[in-house]
């Protein structure tokens, strides 16, 4: 187990790449835990991969 502080989680859904990038860079500048997907239906399937492994 680690002891390592937890880390607020943010997903970003956004579409135009540039926005997608400064944002990320930004939030995790904060130390955010950033996951980011250019449409929903792409986290979904992400998402969907990851729970059935």
């Amino acid at each position: 187990m680690s002891n390592a502080p937890h880390r607020d989680q943010i997903l970003i859904i956004e579409d135009e790449e540039i926005i997608r990038i400064s944002l990320r860079k930004l939030l995790e500048r904060h130390d955010y835990d950033v996951s980011d997907a250019v449409s929903i239906k792409a986290e979904v399937n992400v998402l969907t991969s990851a729970t059935l492994h």
